[in-house]
């Protein structure tokens, strides 16, 4: 019985060792999932660089909190309202990291032109404005009116 025995054990020993490279082979259980890191909400872009005139002042500023700044090479912008065809629309202060070394926030500007009121979004320094269609109009009416006389000479500059 005693031969039987080491018999049994050498071919389970065998079996064992034989068994090691499959079990080798056996794909590794998943890890453990980790979790997902913050969804970062995109920012609102930016207003288009268009400069455009309205019959309707712009309301008063709103007073914004300003969060902690994220990091030190942030810059805030303030909040703005922004023309949008007939209304404004309030466009909320935010940090921001500028894409280059030389470049500078410049606020929205609101100018009064007679009755009217012409609008700069604010940009980088970089960024080039154009004339929006609705301000071009004007301007070829400002023109057409200035050669029969009719032109208002009064400036307001708001911001």
């Amino acid at each position: 019985m005693p031969g039987y025995r080491v018999r049994l054990l050498a071919v389970a020993a065998v079996a064992l060792v034989s068994a090691l490279p499959l079990a080798a082979q056996l794909p590794l259980p998943p890890l453990p999932s980790l979790p997902r890191p913050p969804r970062l909400v995109p920012l609102p872009p930016l207003p288009e660089l268009d400069i455009h005139v309205s019959t309707v002042a712009p309301p008063r500023r709103h007073h914004e909190h300003i969060p902690p700044r994220p990091g030190a090479d942030h810059v805030w912008i303030n909040g703005m309202w922004h023309w949008q065809v007939n209304h404004w629309m309030w466009i909320a202060g935010r940090w921001e990291r500028p894409h280059g070394r030389d470049v500078r926030w410049i606020d929205a500007r609101y100018v009064r032109e007679g009755r009217y009121w012409r609008y700069e979004p604010g940009h980088w320094s970089d960024q080039r404005m154009s004339e929006g269609d609705d301000y071009r109009r004007w301007r070829e009416r400002e023109r057409h009116d200035r050669g029969r006389g009719q032109h208002h000479d009064h400036e307001q500059d708001l911001h």
